[in-house]
């Protein structure tokens, strides 16, 4: 099994801020890697959790972010408390829901 983490920008709680940065990298998606992994993973007979997606859905709902701390900027860098808690509720989830 394969969990993919995410990045600060993947799921910043911002679209226009998302598809700003994905600009500036030249890119058109920056969930593309996950997806790429999941190709790879059904590929070879082995799972593929991406975190991303769900987490960049709960970001956009919720204006959570995931990343940075108060002593920090947010959106940036490490998961923070609330980066732990979704990824530990996502691995919780039946593959059926994933």
């Amino acid at each position: 099994m394969l969990v993919v983490l995410t990045s600060g920008a993947s799921v910043y709680p911002d679209e226009s801020v998302r598809q700003r940065y994905a600009a500036s990298l030249g890119v058109d998606d920056l969930l593309y890697p996950d997806r790429r992994l999941g190709r790879l993973g059904k590929e070879n007979g082995f799972e593929v959790v991406s975190l991303g997606p769900a987490m960049q859905r709960r970001a956009d709902e919720s204006g959570t972010y995931f990343h940075g701390f108060s002593n920090t900027r947010m959106g940036v860098g490490h998961w923070n408390s609330a980066g732990h808690l979704a990824a530990a509720s996502w691995t919780l989830f039946s593959p059926k829901t994933r």
